[in-house]
């Protein structure tokens, strides 16, 4: 499946382990590293797609 997709193995496992980690709730902490760093709260998904609503649409 990985060739047929054209996949390369390193990224499927990466992708993988980060599936299996969301699943099994080990994903569901939250820290303060993204406002510690960039110096701003973060937004949602949904936030940052109606801020950017132009390039979603074509």
């Amino acid at each position: 499946w990985i060739q047929i997709r054209g996949l390369d193995s390193e990224y499927s496992k990466v992708m993988g382990m980060l599936y299996m980690m969301t699943r099994m709730g080990t994903a569901k902490k939250t820290t303060t590293i993204f406002e510690d760093v960039m110096g701003k709260k973060p937004q949602s998904f949904r936030q940052f797609v109606q801020k950017n609503l132009n390039a979603w649409q074509r």
